[in-house]
């Protein structure tokens, strides 16, 4: 790779990734922008198999102005359903129309849409897309539920695996940083009641125990769920809540200089901060020469 040092308006340099041949290295080159959690995480398992290069346009990692600098994450396959089905579209107007009309309410400001947006073709066309992708069958919103979840948990796995492998790292206790189980409440009897009979949440509950046999959904009254977190009151958390221990969340900031440090040790791994790329340009590979006859290959000759 090769990189030319222009300035561009941030005041970091711009970075012009020149790919060359990589056959005679007997590895490619992968990458990676951005190096948050996401990134580090992408480059720490791409390293198994490529060279690896984190560009990342601030000066420390994490940016400071960036998601992985705001201490906490939360990673939850229990939860995972895709936006693009009728309830949304029935959440946005009704919220919509609430912080419109100055109702305020727990969810009043779930959707709010610059007065420009409406004079843009493009929020129009995107606004058509949506709707038309919500109104699709309940079949394949359902598959793409389902795969999310298996996508999530998938996700857990890796992140367990990460922390055992790096114990020493992260600290004598990692699970600090990937706390298991989250709470999820609900405020009416009704809202828990569309919970438990959506599809997506049945299919979660009969398939918990194959991402991992230790993990479980229990259903808890407010007392018990506040026992789980002593920060709850048991007004907030209204006529019950739901437990899963399978999803995982954590102390963000910590994780990613813990990861840092890892992939320093890594003699393919780069990190090029201050930079930010701007293209990438791709070049041919060079023409290989051929290579001598085996002798096998001459016996059969």
């Amino acid at each position: 790779e090769e990189s030319d040092g222009q300035t561009n308006r941030h005041g970091s340099s711009r970075a012009n990734f020149r790919m060359n041949d990589c056959t005679e290295r007997r590895r490619s080159v992968a990458v990676v922008c951005g190096g948050g959690l996401l990134g580090l995480t992408t480059a720490y398992f791409l390293s198994r198999t490529h060279r690896v290069v984190v560009v990342e346009r601030a000066d420390t990692l994490p940016n400071r102005l960036g998601a992985s600098y705001r201490n906490g994450a939360l990673l939850c396959p229990s939860l995972c359903t895709v936006w693009a089905q009728p309830a949304t579209i029935t959440l946005a107007m009704r919220t919509f129309f609430m912080s419109v009309f100055g109702k305020r309410t727990h969810d009043a400001q779930a959707v709010k849409v610059h007065p420009a947006a409406f004079r843009d073709v493009r929020f129009w066309k995107f606004g058509y897309s949506f709707v038309k992708s919500a109104l699709r069958s309940q079949q394949n919103i359902f598959d793409s539920s389902t795969q999310a979840l298996r996508l999530g948990a998938f996700s857990l796995l890796l992140l367990k695996e990460l922390s055992q492998t790096h114990r020493s790292v992260f600290g004598p206790d990692p699970d600090l940083l990937c706390a298991a189980g989250t709470l999820r409440l609900f405020h009416t009897a009704r809202e828990a009641e569309r919970h438990w009979r959506d599809r997506s949440t049945k299919y979660f509950q009969a398939n918990v125990a194959s991402f991992d046999p230790a993990a479980e959904v229990r259903v808890l009254d407010a007392a018990e769920a506040c026992s789980r977190n002593p920060a709850l009151r048991p007004a907030a958390v209204g006529v019950q809540a739901s437990l899963c221990t399978l999803d995982s969340s954590g102390d963000t900031l910590s994780f990613v200089h813990g990861l840092a440090r890892v992939l320093r040790s890594f003699p393919n791994v780069e990190f090029r901060l201050g930079e930010c790329v701007q293209d990438l340009v791709f070049q041919e590979p060079l023409a290989q020469q051929p290579h001598p006859p085996s002798q096998q290959q001459q016996q059969q000759q």
